[in-house]
């Protein structure tokens, strides 16, 4: 029988193959993990566990021991659960309605654009896509800084699941200057995109739909949120913990890479045909030796 050479093939689909010369592949799905046995943590930044698929029509189970990185797969599920809130959201309410959660500001934050983008922004349909993803503006108190060129727009909402990172009026700014320099056909295409389809089934898969209208500058903010607030390495995690992380993972709409798409696991070893206690593999003494 042929030695088999795995070789680990990661895909943005929820699952994960291991291939083999023999051609027969062992895929992991996120129901093989939910499964798992926790092994451990190792060396305070992965998870070992052990998945075991069996396969009742030919009587057999394919076992593998794989490695979680513990901070791509905290990072997956808070991503998820940070763009569920958004995306229902956004999915439940009709144009020129807020669509997720707002922070409203006390204090308004003022920030300085251009003329020609002050002009973009009270564009009604605009304006219109602003409120559905959670900024709201206050356009009556517009000020001038005596320049024909720039305008000072107070800012007295934003999302509320990033808004920590928007208090920053830097990051505020160059978010709202990211969305403004989006072509007019883009704002059209996510102003009234045909949602009705999405709207009767709030399942695990709708919100996923909405990506495809959330303003990439958003996207990538919250992107950043769910890196920097997950479970980082050299943080120490008791088994119960490590169980919980795992389950939730498998939860998770694409539990086998992070919110920058890079691998969440990896494979370590198929322990099929290892034998039992005890086995030794056969040594070929003639071969020593021999030049």
């Amino acid at each position: 029988m042929p030695r088999e050479e795995h070789i680990l093939n990661v895909t943005s689909a929820p699952s994960i193959s291991v291939a083999t010369s023999t051609n027969h592949p062992h895929k992991l799905s996120a129901q093989d993990l939910m499964s798992s046995n926790i092994i451990g943590q190792v060396d305070n930044k992965f998870i070992a566990c052990l998945c075991r698929r069996n396969f009742a029509s030919e009587e057999r189970a394919d076992d593998a021991l794989i490695l979680v990185d513990q901070h791509a797969a905290d990072e997956r599920v808070r991503v998820e659960r940070f763009l569920k809130d958004v995306c229902y959201g956004y999915l439940r309410k009709a144009p020129f309605s807020a669509g997720i959660t707002i922070t409203r500001l006390d204090a308004p934050i003022v920030i300085v654009l251009t003329r020609h983008e002050t002009q973009i922004l009270e564009n009604p349909s605009v304006r219109a896509l602003f409120t559905q993803w959670g900024f709201s503006f206050c356009f009556e108190d517009e000020t001038s800084l005596n320049s024909p060129d720039f305008s000072q727009i107070k800012v007295n909402g934003v999302p509320e699941v990033v808004s920590q990172k928007l208090l920053n009026d830097a990051i505020l700014t160059k978010l709202i200057k990211s969305l403004l320099a989006m072509d007019m056909r883009e704002f059209e295409g996510m102003l009234e995109p045909d949602r009705s389809d999405d709207c009767e089934t709030p399942d695990n898969i709708s919100w996923f739909k909405a990506l495809r209208w959330c303003p990439i500058p958003l996207l990538e903010l919250i992107n950043s949120k769910a890196c920097r607030g997950a479970i980082m390495f050299n943080d120490p995690l008791d088994v119960e913990q490590c169980e919980r992380l795992i389950l939730q993972l498998s939860e998770t709409l694409f539990p086998f890479q992070c919110a920058h798409g890079r691998p969440s696991l990896v494979p370590i070893i198929s322990l099929n045909g290892l034998g039992g206690p005890g086995y030794r593999r056969e040594i070929d003494w003639s071969s020593f030796g021999k030049t």
